[in-house]
């Protein structure tokens, strides 16, 4: 679903998905991250994902940065 929004406006793919012991993981690799994020946010919302979802990143200079997919998401978990 994400890659019928992302592809024809340019602003990403879908990689991989995967699933852990207690959420579900997409990994996606954006052209305009900022354009990209409330058309996934937007899906996302749709098909009424947990309130425990978020966008994160990979890149290390990112690590504590996240966007909640809802207005009430709270902070993900911190690893130790």
């Amino acid at each position: 679903a994400l890659d019928d929004k992302l592809i024809p406006a340019k602003l990403g793919v879908t990689l991989s998905g995967g699933m852990g012991h207690r959420y579900g993981y997409i990994d996606l690799a954006l052209t305009d991250e900022r354009a990209a994020f409330p058309v996934i946010i937007e899906e996302m919302r749709k098909r009424n994902v947990a309130k425990r979802s978020w966008l994160l990143f990979h890149e290390p200079e990112l690590g504590d940065e996240w966007i909640g997919i809802w207005p009430e998401t709270p902070p993900p978990p911190r690893s130790v």
